[in-house]
């Protein structure tokens, strides 16, 4: 009985050493596809967009609230100052906020690996074929053990 129990530790430690963070319960992963959802032709890919996982809702922090007053101390409403605003002096805040980063490959997918489960925040940018109209993403997701999926489009686009 002694040897059936110390070759069964054998193994366990022998698989362990090879790749113990697939049967750990508390690896995580994400998985993002991001796309467009056009009246004429359709949902289109997010390709070759950079999306950054917070651990924050950046809209939230005083610096961004105070970056996004206009002069008489009003929230700005207009996408293109709230988006040249993330693009230009609130870049050091999504750094500092920064998870992880990713680019979405041809079909708008990116897969954020090694996760704690957790809440966090999908950010991303991405240019449509209205040029006046970038699309901008800060979504909240709970990341829990396992694979977890998130989808983003016009839907749930912040702004």
């Amino acid at each position: 009985m002694q040897k059936v129990t110390l070759t069964i530790a054998a193994s366990l430690l022998l698989i362990c050493s090879f790749g113990c963070d697939t049967l750990s319960p508390s690896a995580a992963s994400l998985q993002v596809e991001a796309q467009i959802i056009y009246n004429v032709g359709g949902p289109q890919p997010v390709a070759r967009e950079t999306l950054l996982l917070l651990d924050t809702d950046v809209d939230k922090l005083p610096e961004a609230q105070a970056g996004l007053r206009d002069a008489r101390g009003d929230l700005l409403v207009d996408q293109l100052k709230r988006i040249y605003f993330f693009l230009d002096k609130g870049k050091n805040l999504l750094e500092r906020h920064k998870v992880q980063s990713g680019q979405t490959d041809f079909k708008g997918q990116v897969t954020f690996d090694n996760l704690k489960p957790g809440d966090y925040w999908v950010f991303g940018i991405a240019q449509t074929r209205t040029e006046a109209r970038p699309m901008i993403w800060n979504v909240k997701t709970t990341v829990k053990p396992g694979i977890n999926k998130l989808a983003l489009s016009n839907d749930n686009s912040g702004f």
